[in-house]
């Protein structure tokens, strides 16, 4: 059942995107045209060259560089599924005091206590480990592992991820409600160090960034440049979990980009997910002028439908003596740009239907090729498409 709301947001969204200040030029020989942005080449940060800001990015190419890191007090990130909060202390031997506190528990807090230590799932004994072991004493949640990775450095933190590895059960499974009690695959957290990244905006370029929060002015927020593609169905798994390969970053430092101000209510009114990818434009001044989900950004292009197009598919419908009937019976078209293979060529999905207050019924299925002109009927007692003649 295809949503009207859906089509209304689709053509938000088109809206958005086609006010960019790159498209392409249209191909009149394809039945899809694209005139959103594509991100041609990968931006380079520029360094900072004031000899006050340290550099920022890590050194975890020994275990020892890695003990170094985890040392000292993590606070669980904020994140769309967590309901509670963490925190993980590690001195300098590796033990490890952790508590929690969750807003749908009766207690105020629960606190744990045990050790750390690494390990290597893939890499060899002379690389760098991969794994952290977290074994708590006098817990129901004795041995579990978890890949880690950095992320980036923000506002002077540290954001580092763990990622659960499928052995023992996770503790972290406190941050979710008693309700609805899950091991979350992925689990953020920040450390404060004091040290700044050494980078300096992006300007007058399009990119793709993750985001890691909202500047204290609240007119900026704080980016980190990514290499981003859409995944595809039939990728091959990756070796670590999806979440680790979302994207490649070789400099992990996240940069304050200002927002332009008449972009500031639209982007900040969005509900920004941490530490997930964006498509981002800037200004010759590096202030953000287009921001957008990267996925979403993906689907529109892959779905998006020019005027003209649209207009056409709907008339060869409106043309349909049957479909003409139910027209003036009340029933509505519904067209979102789906489409499917018949006969080794690309049909348009065209849904007929009524539409109530707050749903739609969709009730007769035509697929519209506009090159040939050519129209199916799906017949739902055969499971089959019918086709029309001209």
């Amino acid at each position: 059942m295809i949503k009207f709301k859906r089509v209304l947001f689709i053509m938000f969204c088109i809206i958005f995107l086609t006010g960019c200040n790159k498209s392409k030029t249209e191909n009149k020989e394809s039945s899809k045209t694209d005139t959103i942005p594509v991100v041609s080449e990968i931006p380079q940060a520029i360094p900072n060259t004031n000899e006050d800001i340290k550099m920022a990015n890590p050194d975890l190419t020994y275990e020892e560089e890695i003990k170094e890191y985890f040392i000292g007090e993590w606070v669980n990130a904020p994140d769309y599924w967590s309901s509670g909060t963490s925190v993980m202390d590690i001195d300098k031997d590796l033990n490890i005091n952790l508590s929690f506190e969750n807003d749908t528990w009766k207690e105020s807090k629960r606190e744990y206590s045990g050790k750390i230590r690494f390990d290597r799932e893939y890499d060899s004994e002379d690389e760098a480990p991969d794994l952290i072991y977290i074994e708590l004493t006098d817990s129901e949640y004795v041995d579990s592992e978890y890949f880690f990775l950095h992320r980036t450095i923000y506002d002077e933190k540290n954001v580092m991820s763990l990622f659960f590895a499928d052995n023992g059960a996770s503790v972290f499974e406190l941050l979710t409600t008693e309700e609805n009690h899950y091991t979350p695959p992925e689990v953020m957290f920040e450390k404060t160090t004091g040290v700044k990244s050494n980078l300096l905006p992006i300007k007058e370029d399009e990119f793709y960034a993750a985001y890691w929060g909202i500047g204290i002015d609240k007119k900026s927020i704080w980016l980190d440049d990514v290499i981003w593609t859409p995944q595809e169905e039939d990728d091959l798994a990756p070796i670590y979990t999806s979440r680790m390969n979302m994207y490649e970053n070789y400099v992990e430092e996240s940069i304050l980009y200002d927002i332009l101000p008449d972009q500031i209510s639209e982007i900040l009114g969005d509900d920004l997910m941490y530490g997930e990818v964006y498509y981002v434009q800037t200004d010759s001044d590096g202030n953000i002028t287009n921001f957008i989900n990267a996925d979403l950004k993906a689907w529109i292009e892959e779905s998006y439908i020019t005027p003209e197009i649209r207009e056409e598919v709907i008339s060869l419908v409106e043309n349909i003596d049957q479909a003409k009937e139910y027209i003036n019976l009340g029933m509505t078209i519904e067209f979102d740009g789906s489409t499917i293979m018949l006969d080794g060529d690309e049909y348009y999905i065209v849904i007929l239907g009524t539409q109530h207050e707050d749903y739609f019924v969709s009730e007769i299925n035509y697929a519209v090729n506009t090159f040939t002109e050519q129209v199916y009927l799906y017949d739902y007692f055969n499971d089959m498409w019918e086709r029309l003649e001209n």
